[in-house]
């Protein structure tokens, strides 16, 4: 949730928040953006989300379990 409202907003200021700005939310650079001899041709993008705790996580295992949570709420 406070990576959608973060995106949304730009900054939090919730107390209970996980992270305080859309700047937390990265992406590795990609085949086209990648400084030459870099990238590989069938790299895929991966969206990092940093915590104010200063850990990082992929966002796509989040992503994972609520698509998960969703396909099982609606079968």
């Amino acid at each position: 949730m406070d990576v959608a409202d973060a995106s949304k907003h730009g900054q939090l200021t919730r107390p209970t928040r996980k992270l305080s700005s859309s700047e937390q939310i990265t992406m590795a650079p990609g085949l086209f953006e990648a400084p030459f001899g870099v990238g590989v041709f069938n790299e895929a993008l991966e969206v990092i989300v940093t915590l104010d705790d200063g850990t990082s996580r992929p966002f796509i295992g989040v992503v994972q379990s609520v698509l998960s949570m969703w396909e099982m709420m609606l079968q």
